[in-house]
């Protein structure tokens, strides 16, 4: 049997038990920052839209993040990787990755906000990702995300 038809129960505390495919679950060697020792992530849709998904820890119920691709809301975003992280990535080119960003809501206000700074990028061809950390002053870990319609108009 290949990867594509073994499934894997995820434990989940959102959704309770999960099955997904072995080829859906993507190997973070590194973790996600603040998260080293959580190697294993699922994508879990959110909405109907695609806009939104949860990055799910297979070995942690509790750990989940949820993301969106930033280019939705931030569509002048720009991100350049060094060629080692593509190599890293067992990318071929950087078209080869799709970009996510995490998002938090703000517990006063409500706000939600993307973490432009710290990107997870995703191979799913090779099943691998990895959050990168951008070397700039032109992002923050909080920005706050636009309507999708005021995203729509900027664009």
């Amino acid at each position: 049997m290949t990867t594509d038809t073994q499934e894997l129960t995820v434990r989940t505390s959102r959704f309770g038990p999960v099955r997904v495919p072995l080829g859906q679950v993507y190997e973070f060697p590194h973790g996600l920052y603040g998260f080293e020792d959580q190697q294993r992530f699922i994508l879990l849709p959110h909405d109907d839209d695609g806009v939104f998904h949860w990055l799910q820890a297979v070995d942690d119920p509790e750990l989940a993040m949820i993301v969106t691709n930033p280019f939705t809301f931030f569509p002048d975003y720009e991100l350049v990787l060094p060629d080692e992280n593509v190599t890293a990535l067992k990318a071929r080119k950087a078209s080869d990755l799709s970009v996510l960003a995490i998002l938090t809501v703000q517990p006063q206000s409500k706000q939600v906000t993307a973490n432009l700074l710290g990107p997870v990028l995703i191979n799913a061809a090779a099943r691998i990702g990895m959050q990168f950390a951008l070397d700039t002053d032109n992002y923050a870990t909080r920005e706050p995300l636009p309507s999708k319609r005021q995203a729509i108009r900027a664009a």
